[in-house]
């Protein structure tokens, strides 16, 4: 097999000169097996059967298939470090001139068997990994609390839904159901369509539109030949609308809102602020801007006694709009020092104190831990590269 050549079309491979690094047998394997192929794919390898070195290829076939079934086929990536200081090649040559002693014998299938011992072998995939792939289980349940507050503080559709519901019908566009989860529009106000002129949207927002979805199964519906356009933030007419509503309504967030938590049976109230906090690197994306590697929502209370709490992940969640006939209780409150004070400040403050440097913290160590792996899988190899080339001078 040519170790240079990409043979997609073909799914069979056959070994008839074995190589000395068994790390070759995945990289001939990889000229087949590749994206795109639609075959399964097989390799053969020829070893000559009842000699010495026959022999320990046998075993040490028969160890990687057992190898393969419990660490799965990464283990092919270190192979060529596995067989580091002690060589299949020195392995086979001994085979060959001494094979016929039984110790002797024992002894080179003992050292396959140690080349290839399944803890050893872990440990080379935990060194040269460039992600840990094992846990500790304070850590899965920290991915498993991660996990759930991205949730949380996902954009769900029937959010976007009832915004951009509520919203249209505010500048009379005309959104009617037609099936479960689809809706046709009739008519785009003027309005909008100029609008994605301004805002300099690379798609056009059109007239009507036959059918309209919020989630992503809704796009295509069996019997139905209409494909539905999927209203996303990103999608132009809901850009449009997006920005209409902030021009017209500005002024509206900075007086924010106010909500009850039904499960607070305090009678101290708070001020709660969401803080938007982001960890650029030193690279840019695509349109020049610093790179943001990592993006956080942190929800801050500051009560009317100045204490400073953690809102939690998303907890405008459990909080419902105030009785209009209790409004009238709350007009005393917004006289009161405590609220006109900076409190902005005061929740930066605490974020950039307390909440910025825990993330900057895990960020740091994540990042660091990368590249520091990386960087020393990068010199390991180019080690070996320049030994390999430096042997081959001599030998030239």
């Amino acid at each position: 097999a040519g170790e240079g050549i990409n043979l997609q079309r073909a799914n069979l491979l056959i070994n008839y000169d074995l190589p000395w690094n068994p790390n070759r047998l995945e990289q001939r394997f990889g000229r087949i097996h590749r994206i795109g192929q639609k075959e399964i794919c097989h390799m053969w390898n020829l070893v000559a059967k009842e000699t010495r070195e026959g022999d320990v290829f046998a075993r040490l076939f028969e160890k990687m298939a057992q190898e393969r079934e419990a660490l799965g086929g990464r283990v092919f990536d270190v192979l060529g470090e596995a067989f580091e200081g002690r060589s299949l090649k020195d392995l086979l040559i001994d085979a060959i001139r001494y094979g016929d002693a039984p110790e002797v014998k024992k002894k080179i299938f003992e050292k396959v068997e140690g080349v290839l011992d399944t803890e050893y072998l872990k440990d080379l995939m935990a060194r040269n990994a460039l992600t840990n792939e094992t846990m500790r289980i304070e850590d899965l349940y920290k991915v498993k609390e991660e996990m759930a507050k991205a949730e949380a503080l996902k954009l769900q559709p029937f959010f976007i839904r009832d915004f951009f519901r509520q919203s249209f019908g505010t500048f009379k566009g005309d959104l009617k159901q037609r099936e479960p989860g689809r809706f046709e529009i009739n008519y785009v106000p003027e309005v909008i369509r100029s609008r994605v002129r301004m805002i300099g949207s690379k798609q056009p927002v059109v007239p009507k539109y036959e059918r309209v979805c919020f989630e992503k199964d809704k796009v295509r519906v069996e019997g139905k030949p209409q494909v539905a356009a999927l209203i996303t933030p990103a999608h132009p007419l809901m850009e449009s609308l997006i920005d209409l509503v902030l021009e017209n309504n500005q002024r509206f967030l900075k007086q924010g809102a106010v909500l009850v938590d039904p499960a607070d049976e305090g009678t101290e109230p708070s001020i709660l602020f969401i803080i938007d906090h982001s960890v650029l690197d030193a690279g840019k994306d695509k349109a020049g801007r610093p790179r943001v590697i990592s993006q956080r929502l942190h929800f801050v209370h500051v009560t009317q006694s100045g204490r400073i709490l953690k809102g939690g992940y998303a907890p405008y969640l459990d909080y419902e709009k105030i009785a209009a006939d209790d409004m009238s209780l709350l007009s005393h409150i917004r006289e009161q020092e405590w609220v006109r004070r900076d409190l902005e400040n005061v929740a930066l403050g605490h974020a950039i104190g307390t909440l910025v440097p825990e993330h900057l913290g895990e960020v740091k160590t994540r990042r660091e831990d990368q590249v520091d792996k990386t960087l020393k899988a990068v010199n390991e190899r180019l080690v070996r590269e320049i030994n390999h080339w430096t042997h081959r001078a001599a030998v030239l």
